[in-house]
């Protein structure tokens, strides 16, 4: 089966409803549309959800008739036991108020729902709220972040603010705050039905359109090992040409810059100034043709976009084990690459299965983090040796330009003075102004010229930023290894992602304005 892009409905909704059961075909009706909208795009629909009495169970068993992956999101931890009778954790929620008996009928079909996440039965999953604020803040802090992992959000909702922290209301206002669609069912069925059948969802458009693509050009067998072996074969091979073509550009523009100041100080026989006046010409078309190349390819930005993607895909894959599919550092960053990564995430999820999670940490430590930090100290001193020679050239180019300055103005005080004529001058004065007028253009040139290929490689930046890099990843990497919980170990592969993605961001912020 060809991988889709995975669209996610959040779905928030009142516990006490007039008519529970009447909602049913309201709440199923809009999943309907919203999977058919979700199909139109080229991808499928997922749901996410608190899980409560009322609205939650309603919208979760719809979605598991329609096959519709479920998400579940607990405002609190799992209880001790998934017994018949609620106890603590989530479940305290099911318990009866004073004097009220304990809803187990909720309960049963809430814990249906969290056992079939807990099997990712039609690929889906389940998280516990992060960092949650006690009771009753956690129910707020969940919302938020189910509203942060939803591209559309749809509510069973009367309108009215929320009673206390963390209600419906809550939901959907933050919801509305970062324009994200909201889609109001109010919890009349009647009114709910129609308002379901006259629905025209929508998704948040902040997707880059390429980004769908490289997700739907791919072969229907295509794993995500060999996914991201092309975009990295293909990043490889664009990035290498265009900057190929750059540099080969810009040297084109130095020679003939060279030449222009050649034909301008030295006066040359007529056919030796043809032939120079030629190949400047020649050079300044081979490079403007060069640069037209790159820009009718659009080169440039598709060897960021590959880059970008495949590196994407190298952290989902090393991370698989401690990353949230739904809540991935690079959809925060960079929301328009949202959804290719939770697609790729939960590709990645689905082709592995479940395992312990010291074997995850030791995998990422030795085949993600340390080859890190090997590839950015390798990085590091090819970046020092090839700034050490660029800067030699070009410190050495700079300390003569002043040099020649003062010979040209020597010379110029000399030739006015009555010592008369020096011996070596003597019959080729004319020859030597137009050397030192050359050499007074093209040494100055050169230095900028040199300079410029210094700071367009980035090798004084990769000399010292790559080595620090390094060091970072491996003092991680010791951490990391020795750690013996699972939630530690989580936070430290979290940090060192974060140390990854905002070295992929720098990155790409620097070559999209043309650094090298």
């Amino acid at each position: 089966m060809k991988p889709q892009p995975e669209f996610v409905l959040g779905f928030v909704g009142h516990r006490q409803l007039p008519d529970e059961e009447g909602l049913r075909p309201a709440i199923r009706l809009c999943l309907e549309r919203f999977m058919e909208e979700a199909a139109r795009r080229g991808g499928r629909l997922n749901l996410y959800c608190s899980i409560s009495y009322g609205a939650d169970l309603l919208a979760i068993e719809c979605a598991h008739e329609l096959a519709v992956p479920v998400h579940l999101l607990l405002a609190k931890p799992l209880p001790s036991s998934l017994a018949d009778v609620p106890t603590d954790g989530i479940a305290a929620d099911f318990k009866g108020g004073p004097g009220q008996p304990d809803r187990l009928e909720d309960w049963r079909r809430a814990r249906l729902a969290i056992q079939r996440a807990m099997d990712g039965v039609h690929g889906g999953s389940w998280r516990v709220v992060s960092q949650a604020s006690g009771d009753p803040g956690c129910y707020y802090d969940a919302g938020v972040m189910l509203v942060d992992g939803s591209d559309a959000l749809l509510a069973v909702w009367d309108g009215q603010p929320a009673k206390g922290i963390g209600g419906t209301g809550d939901s959907c206002d933050f919801a509305r705050s970062t324009g994200k669609p909201v889609f109001v069912l109010v919890p009349e069925p009647t009114e709910a039905l129609a308002t379901a059948r006259g629905l025209a969802p929508s998704f948040h458009s902040t997707h880059l359109a390429s980004t769908i693509t490289l997700l739907t050009r791919r072969k229907s067998l295509e794993t995500s090992q060999e996914l991201f072996t092309r975009l990295d074969e293909e990043a490889f091979s664009i990035g290498t040409a265009f900057r190929e073509r750059l540099s080969r550009s810009t040297s084109f523009f130095y020679y003939a810059t060279l030449l222009g100041a050649a034909t301008s100080t030295i006066p040359w026989m007529l056919p030796l100034l043809v032939v120079i006046v030629v190949a400047k010409v020649g050079f300044t078309t081979a490079a403007w043709f060069i640069q037209r190349s790159n820009r009718r390819d659009q080169a440039q930005a598709r060897w960021l976009e590959l880059r970008f993607a495949s590196e994407i895909a190298r952290g989902l894959r090393a991370a698989r084990d401690f990353t949230d599919p739904l809540h991935l550092p690079i959809g925060r960053h960079r929301p328009e690459w949202a959804l290719f990564a939770r697609t790729l995430a939960l590709e990645i999820r689905r082709e592995h299965p479940p395992r312990a999670w010291q074997v995850g940490r030791d995998e990422y430590v030795t085949e993600h983090l340390v080859s890190q930090a090997k590839y950015f100290k390798a990085r590091q001193a090819s970046a020092t040796e090839e700034c050490r020679k660029l800067r030699k050239l070009g410190s050495f180019a700079a300390q003569m330009s002043p040099c020649i300055l003062v010979a040209v103005f020597l010379h110029m005080g000399v030739q006015r003075l009555p010592i008369g004529e020096w011996e070596f001058l003597r019959g080729n004065r004319a020859l030597f102004n137009h050397i030192l007028d050359f050499l007074s253009l093209s040494i100055p040139l050169t230095a900028g010229y040199l300079s410029s290929r210094r700071q367009g490689s980035s090798a004084n930046r990769r000399s010292l930023h790559y080595g620090d890099l390094s060091e970072r990843l491996s003092a991680l990497a010791l951490r990391i290894q020795m750690i013996r919980t699972e939630a530690y170990a989580r936070q430290l592969i979290g940090e060192a992602e974060a140390v990854l993605t905002e070295e992929q961001l720098e990155w790409r912020l620097r070559e999209s304005e043309g650094g090298a």
